[in-house]
């Protein structure tokens, strides 16, 4: 098979020229993959972390390669000398920051994904029925309606501007808000006045949070945080007395956000408490799961989790606790099922975009169920069984994904719900 520095000088080509061309490409190709594998194999041994060295720091601040571009020797080479220092999460004893380590085979999908080099954003093809398949999967694992919105997109800070625009369309009616701007768009509802859209967070919430009303043109001012209790969940008694407040000053507050899994303790909110007050207020609830959803596959936390179902929207990682490479993220967003004017507001109104046929299109991942009302009764079963339970598998019954007690969800303090 060769190794990387002796096999092959042919310089990278889009379109090898001959069969020593592709050759070269597949003896490099083969030599770099058994280093990666040989990388993860040994993930235990040696620090958790190592720094770049200067040197290698050096080489990459160096200019554009020349035009006739490098050998895939070289490329292969200088690929492999990354591998010693990444963050450190794939080792064993890395603990920082809610990373999940990734899995080995993830490798394998990467590959074929780069030698696809598909565009999901549409058309008919390999990659829009594995995403659908995936968005299945998401919506059946955290108790959604099958018929419900579901996208992938880059991350879960991207994944909560998705649904806070989704909300903040609502509460406005979506072609206004979409065509006329927010200002106007207030006026138009009949909802102008001294004060402005608002919503509401925990204290304990992400950073993306305020970045999201930020970037949705709310101000991050408008999105009010709301005391913790001693267990670091929100103050649902103090939240009720902010969206009161706030009503009386002229404010339109129109979304609560609860948080399933905070990143600096674990802390869960009490999901089903902020559903039913989401109900009583004609509030669009989101749930920010990044790290704690995937805790519905544990029977042990499962409960802590029942509300959950009941959201307007979901936002959850595949890479912390799936232990999928970072990369892919899921937005759920819950409409049950999406009305044809939240699938306009989302898909930006162009009929024949493959999300308007329940396709999704990116690469990280959301759900929504948007209904005209809700009660306060759960309109949904909350998160289930999985695989989902056929006829002859009770849904009591947990599949190969439930999590086992060697999972960090067993060890973290009670207190902070993860348990």
């Amino acid at each position: 098979m060769g190794t990387m520095d002796s096999v092959g000088t042919n310089p990278t080509t889009l379109d090898p020229a001959d069969s020593a061309g592709w050759a070269d490409l597949r003896a490099n190709a083969h030599a770099l993959l058994d280093a990666a594998i040989d990388k993860l194999e040994a993930a235990k041994d040696g620090r958790v972390w190592t720094p770049l060295p200067d040197e290698l720091k050096e080489s990459l601040r160096a200019p554009a390669p020349p035009a006739a571009g490098v050998s895939h020797e070289d490329l292969a080479a200088k690929l492999a000398a990354l591998l010693p220092y990444g963050v450190g999460n794939t080792h064993p004893r890395f603990f920082g920051w809610v990373h999940g380590s990734g899995a080995p085979g993830s490798v394998l999908p990467e590959l074929v994904a780069a030698a696809m080099n598909a565009n999901c954003g549409g058309r008919d093809h390999g990659g829009i029925y594995v995403e659908r398949q995936v968005l299945g999967w998401a919506r059946s694992m955290m108790g959604f309606p099958a018929d419900c919105g579901a996208l992938l997109v880059s991350g879960t800070s991207m994944a909560t501007v998705v649904a806070l625009k989704a909300a903040r369309d609502k509460r406005l009616g979506f072609a206004a808000s979409r065509s006329l701007g927010l200002a106007e768009a207030l006026r138009s509802a009949g909802k102008i006045s001294a004060g402005k859209l608002v919503g509401y967070a925990g204290e304990g919430g992400h950073s993306c949070l305020k970045r999201a009303f930020d970037l949705l043109g709310l101000g991050s001012d408008a999105l009010r945080m709301v005391r913790v209790s001693e267990d670091f969940t929100i103050d649902l008694a103090d939240l009720r007395a902010r969206v009161a407040a706030d009503r009386e000053a002229g404010h339109v507050p129109f979304a609560v956000i609860g948080t399933c899994g905070s990143v600096n303790v674990g802390a869960i909110d009490d999901l089903a408490g902020l559903a039913d007050f989401a109900a009583a207020e004609s509030l669009w609830l989101h749930v920010d799961g990044a790290f704690g959803a995937a805790a519905v596959l544990s029977p042990a936390v499962a409960p802590r989790l029942s509300g959950l179902g009941r959201a307007d929207s979901l936002a959850f990682d595949f890479h912390k606790w799936l232990h999928v490479r970072r990369g892919g993220r899921f937005l759920p967003c819950i409409y049950p099922p999406p009305p044809e004017r939240v699938r306009a507001g989302l898909s930006g109104g162009v009929p024949h975009h493959p999300f308007l046929r329940g396709r999704s299109t990116t690469t990280a991942a959301a759900c929504w169920c948007a209904t005209p009302t809700r009660s306060s009764a759960p309109s949904r079963s909350g998160p289930t069984t999985w695989p989902p339970p056929t006829a002859a598998s009770p849904r009591a019954a947990r599949g190969p994904w439930t999590m086992g007690p060697s999972s960090r969800a067993a060890s973290a303090p009670s207190r902070y719900g993860l348990t």
